[in-house]
């Protein structure tokens, strides 16, 4: 019987090199340098309430890095602890002499910066070795960053081939390597249970849902981190997150096409299902916000009746007509100063006001929903 003797490819060290056309280069090199080390870190996201009712964590952001894949690349970026290569081939033969994976952790700058010419560096760390038994299968190179749980964050291949150059067995005409945004990029977030993507058309209705798988939920890392799919970023959607501590659950949503901001929640406090004056005028009893969604029973916007019976000093306004259209302007009725006042609505987020004991009137003007019934904008009176 004929023996099947494994042909030796020289060791090669692979340097990553970052060059123009490509995001990396993979490129043959006899030395390996010193050890180097770069830069990255994430900050802290912004403490903020969520929504219009009383704060509930102080850890949940205000803004998710969602709304373009270059504001989630940035995001991944800075999250770089760790740099893997591989080869891999049908006919590789994994003796003890030979080195088909290799890692490095990644230091960042003393300013918590991530600097991809240091990652770059990095990479001359790393040096594989491989046999094969069959000179004609294609070798493929694969190189990922990695967050510090080993989480993929960026990553790529490129598929080497074997030739016999100068007296011996060489990778030559190595292609580059481009390095993209992992299927999925772990983002932190405190104590997320679920969430999910629900799906808009270009009038903003809500077309269909996408579950987000949450870290560790299938043995992986990122514990305490939403899985995003990098192909939704800057999607037409709502990101929805549901959170449980202590026995309390709650949900917070980020709008992924309007720069991934926090997206107020809205709750509607009144009865409807009462005499006819009901109809036209609502009654809250709320304490810190005045957040309706008017149902599809509503042609026009009703008014709202809402009391103070002491000083708030932060009570949060919004509301969204039955097709999901956001008020622009809230005008408000004192009974203590007798007037109206007018109020523009932040785009994406509520109005925030201090507010004095008194009953006050609250009508939310659309562009398109009951407009050509109510004509506020002319003036009160």
């Amino acid at each position: 019987m004929k023996t099947i003797k494994s042909l030796v490819v020289s060791s090669l060290t692979f340097l990553i090199a970052f060059g123009p056309g490509a995001f990396a280069q993979v490129v043959p090199t006899p030395s390996l340098p010193g050890e180097v080390s770069g830069g990255g870190g994430f900050s802290t996201p912004t403490t903020i309430s969520s929504g219009p009712a009383t704060p509930v964590m102080s850890s949940v952001p205000e803004k998710l890095p969602i709304g373009s894949r270059a504001a989630l690349a940035s995001f991944a970026k800075s999250q770089i602890r760790k740099l893997t290569a591989s080869v891999s081939s049908p006919s590789l033969v994994n003796y003890e002499r030979t080195k088909t994976y290799g890692e490095v952790l990644y230091t960042p700058r003393p300013d918590g910066g991530v600097d991809i010419d240091g990652v770059v560096l990095t990479f001359f760390q790393i040096t594989l070795s491989f046999e094969t038994v069959n000179l004609k299968d294609r070798i493929t190179l694969n190189e990922s960053l990695n967050s510090g749980d080993g989480s993929q964050l960026f990553t790529g291949s490129v598929s080497l081939q074997i030739e016999f150059i100068n007296g011996s067995w060489r990778i030559a005409n190595v292609p580059s390597v481009e390095l993209s945004l992992a299927g999925r990029v772990p983002i932190p977030f405190p104590n997320a249970s679920w969430a999910k993507l629900l799906l808009k058309n270009s009038e903003g209705n809500i077309v269909g849902e996408e579950p987000i798988e949450i870290g560790g939920s299938k043995g992986g890392g990122s514990n305490g981190s939403i899985l995003f799919p990098s192909y939704r970023a800057g999607a037409l959607a709502t990101l929805e997150i549901g959170t449980y501590q202590s026995g309390v659950s709650e949900t917070f949503a980020y709008d992924v096409a309007g720069d991934g901001q926090s997206v107020p929640s809205v709750r509607v406090d009144g009865v409807f299902s009462v005499p006819s004056i009901h109809r036209e005028i609502i009654t809250l009893r709320t304490d810190g916000y005045v957040n309706v969604t008017f149902g599809r029973e509503f042609s026009t916007a009703p008014l709202i009746q809402w009391k103070a019976t002491r000083t708030l000093e932060q009570v949060y306004f919004a509301a969204l007509s039955p097709d999901g259209e956001q008020a622009h302007t809230m005008w408000m009725y004192s009974s203590t100063t007798k007037s109206w006042q007018a109020y523009e609505l932040p785009e994406g987020r509520p109005l925030i006001l201090k507010v004095f004991p008194g009953l006050y009137d609250i009508i939310f003007e659309f562009k398109r929903f009951g407009q050509d019934t109510f004509g506020f904008s002319e003036g009160k009176g």
